[in-house]
């Protein structure tokens, strides 16, 4: 009834037929959930966890090269694109930067709840983490007796030469989602300045903990004020569809994140300061306190675990073992934690400091998820997010010249330049688009053997 409008002179036929084209429209957004109702059933869109399993088992097993290049492989997905748009990609990417914790792995969190709720969060976090967290935490137990392994010198170097090439494909990847952010989020004079500062302040102050935040506040506050002196003629989109699927019960469930990571936090730093307190929480605490307060990802967690680990749990020489571990690992920096806890406790030690490290991201990533999907719906919001995001491509832009200066040796510099065209010149006709990132890391890989081995 409230779609039906009768024309002056009496018909209706061409407003049942005007009824019929908008059912499709209508429909589609019914689908979308755009504006989500108590009674409306939202997970009859969600995708299954077995999918959601799978896409992210597999990002697990290739994401090599640190966060930039887990964000540039989580960018590439064909599926990202049915869930987030650029820009709604680059402000969950400007999230998890503000956020303490392992910035690509709430990244991927933060897709799984676009997929599939709560539960679906948890099982890509759980699946993008199984491969690296297993392999460091049987390599930790492993030494859990025992001092330093001993390794064939031809499988070192074999192994050494594949870390190589599969550093410099990363470089590659993160290279090409520098570009497709850049031409699609600094796309005016404003936000490619923004764009180009925020890349120079990041190489000048790499090593600062409040550099990210604070260059991402202060490109919000620009933009908000230059729209705010001009504003635009252009309302604010829409979210994209599966983003309202966050706001039902957010405000809730935010809550619970927010007590329990707090009661966390004070409990077992409380239950740590007694004498009495049992091994376990002994160890998990420092990995908490660690993972609460830690800004700037994997590089900033390793000089603030060592003093909390070495000697209490282990030796520096495990402590440094376990790095290099960690270094020809995928996935997060944060893995190294299950190795530290492996060594010193075995299996369970493992379990309880990868979960002391890491419990801490997760548990705030939910609780900001909610709110992230309501400010992306305030135009208020939106000139601000336009300056974040802006700022956002300069810090991947910033990631592509610190990774290509790691690359040392003129080798290296050669697959990353071959998996670059590779990547972005052939890779989508030949590979396709979802098997074109693990193809690119895979001949990374292959080339490093050769050329490492036998190159300068």
């Amino acid at each position: 009834a409230n779609f039906l409008h009768v024309d002056r002179d009496g018909s209706e036929d061409r407003n049942r037929a005007r009824m019929s084209r908008d059912e499709p429209v209508l429909k589609h957004a019914e689908d979308c959930e755009l504006v989500p109702h108590i009674d409306q059933e939202v997970d009859s869109t969600l995708v299954p966890l077995r999918v959601i399993a799978r896409r992210f088992t597999w990002l697990g097993l290739v994401a090599f090269g640190g966060p930039p290049a887990h964000v540039a492989l989580m960018l590439a997905q064909p599926w990202r694109t049915e869930l987030v748009d650029d820009a709604s990609f680059a402000s969950l990417f400007a999230l998890c930067q503000f956020m303490p914790g392992p910035s690509s792995t709430q990244l991927a969190i933060s897709l799984g709840v676009l997929q599939g709720g709560i539960l679906g969060g948890l099982v890509a976090f759980a699946c993008f983490s199984v491969t690296a967290t297993s392999t460091m935490a049987l390599l930790g137990s492993l030494l859990h007796s025992a001092t330093l392994v001993e390794v064939p010198a031809a499988v070192g170097s074999v192994v050494s030469s594949m870390q190589s090439g599969l550093a410099a494909a990363a470089v590659a990847l993160v290279a090409k989602a520098a570009h497709t952010l850049c031409t699609k989020l600094a796309t005016e004079p404003l936000t490619q300045a923004i764009s180009v500062c925020t890349a120079a302040t990041s190489m000048l102050l790499p090593a600062r903990a409040w550099t990210i935040p604070l260059l991402l506040l202060l490109a919000g506050m620009m933009t908000s004020i230059f729209d705010y002196i001009s504003p635009p003629v252009e309302s604010v989109p829409r979210l994209a569809c599966a983003n309202s699927r966050m706001a039902v019960g957010g405000g809730c469930r935010a809550a619970i994140a927010i007590t329990v990571w707090l009661t966390l936090l004070v409990g077992l730093s409380g239950l740590n300061a007694t004498s009495s307190a049992p091994w376990w929480v002994e160890l998990m605490e420092p990995f908490y306190r660690t993972g609460s307060l830690v800004w700037g990802g994997g590089p900033v967690v390793l000089p603030m675990l060592m003093p909390e680990v070495v000697p209490a749990f282990v030796t520096e020489a495990q402590f440094l073992q376990g790095f290099a571990f960690v270094q020809a690992m995928p996935g997060p920096m944060f893995n190294f934690s299950a190795f530290l806890g492996g060594v010193y406790g075995g299996p369970i030690g493992a379990l309880v400091a990868w979960g002391g490290l890491f419990l801490p991201g997760l548990l705030l990533i939910i609780a900001a998820l909610p709110y992230w999907e309501q400010i992306r719906g305030s135009n208020r919001a939106q000139s601000a997010l336009r300056g974040v995001n802006a700022a956002c491509s300069g810090l991947v832009v910033c990631s592509v010249f610190v990774l290509y200066r790691r690359l040392i040796t003129s080798s290296q510099q050669a697959i990353a330049l071959v998996s670059f065209a590779v990547h972005h010149l052939f890779g989508p006709s030949v590979f396709g688009a979802s098997l074109n990132p693990p193809s690119t890391i895979l001949l990374g890989a292959l080339f490093g053997i050769p050329i490492c081995t036998y190159g300068t």
